[in-house]
């Protein structure tokens, strides 16, 4: 449990199977936001489960976020903690840079209307698993993403790979 999400980290595939938090009005609306600083590393309380960075050198790989940086604009220790590795998962560069930073994006806009959601997300973890790294870093075929709050649910799940199609059409029923 960090300071704005809780994460639940794979010992054996080195991997957060799940991440939640909550996302807020005021924490994406800051008028003077932090510059992002991609200082990735260990997570404090898995240091050496987590000690995975060079796994993903030279890997064909992006670290992605599951709990994204650019939700944590208003606070230097959540911006920091958004950077452990128990928050990162091996993404396709074009999914990562596209339609989840799309996703992520969304979310923002959910907090503003909403002014508070709660957000559930993972990678899907099936069959021969793709790992990198001398650590064996499981790589997801798919990720999902969960927002709610207590008037709606809206359920995504996005193949980790390039897609240019409407975040919409990611949309399944609950």
């Amino acid at each position: 449990k960090h300071q704005n999400y809780t994460t639940h980290f794979s010992k054996s595939k080195k991997y957060p199977v799940m991440v939640q938090w909550e996302t807020t009005t005021a924490m994406v609306g800051c008028p003077t936001p932090l510059k992002r600083k991609d200082n990735f590393k260990p997570d404090p309380q898995l240091p050496t489960e987590t000690n995975i960075g060079a796994d993903y050198v030279k890997s064909g790989y992006d670290r992605g976020h599951l709990s994204p940086a650019g939700n944590y604009i208003e606070n230097q220790v959540e911006m920091d903690e958004s950077f452990y590795m128990s928050n990162i998962s091996p993404q396709d560069p074009s999914f990562n840079r596209g339609i989840w930073k799309r996703l992520e994006n969304y979310e923002r806009e959910l907090a503003v209307e909403k002014d508070t959601i709660y957000v559930i997300t993972g990678g899907i973890l099936k069959g021969d698993l793709k790992t990198i790294g001398d650590n064996e870093v499981a790589v997801p075929e798919y990720f999902f993403k969960i927002f709610y709050n207590d008037s709606f649910i809206l359920c995504f799940l996005i193949k980790n790979e390039k897609s240019s199609v409407s975040i919409i059409s990611f949309l399944l029923s609950v």
